[in-house]
């Protein structure tokens, strides 16, 4: 038996992802979810992508954790936007969390938009968030 709220938070979730994505595309942004374990190499990878479009492209990055901000002050030394997003009790970035996030965002300075979603592959998997690309990360080593 399927639970009615449930099935209107997800059509909810859904509608959030597709503005997300018609605004992101009016812009033309190119957006990418990352989603891994804890540890596995997300932002490391995130840095590299960084590196490798300094003085090409314009890249700002979303970062999603529990509680911390370690990552978000990793990213800051590369002196792009960056947007730190505490789901606290929630183990991914919800659509209405991210949309939040892009409105304090000058969005005609980015290219690429990089979202680094909460450690966890079960529930960020699950949960769109109007990305042209989800990247699936299980080890950088």
């Amino acid at each position: 038996m399927e639970v009615s709220i449930n099935k209107r938070i997800q059509e909810s979730a859904e509608k959030t992802a597709r503005a997300i994505r018609a605004l992101l595309e009016s812009r033309n942004i190119l957006s990418m979810n990352f989603i891994s374990s804890p540890g596995s190499g997300k932002t490391t990878l995130i840095e590299k992508i960084i590196e490798a479009f300094e003085g090409q492209r314009r890249v700002a990055v979303i970062e999603g954790d529990i509680e911390t901000d370690i990552d978000s002050e990793r990213i800051r030394k590369y002196g792009i936007p960056v947007c730190q997003i505490n789901t606290r009790s929630s183990c991914h970035i919800q659509p209405f969390q991210l949309l939040k996030a892009l409105e304090t965002m000058d969005l005609d300075a980015v290219d690429i938009l990089v979202v680094e979603n909460v450690g966890n592959l079960v529930c960020p998997a699950e949960v769109p968030l109007g990305e042209n690309i989800r990247v699936v990360l299980l080890s950088v080593t």
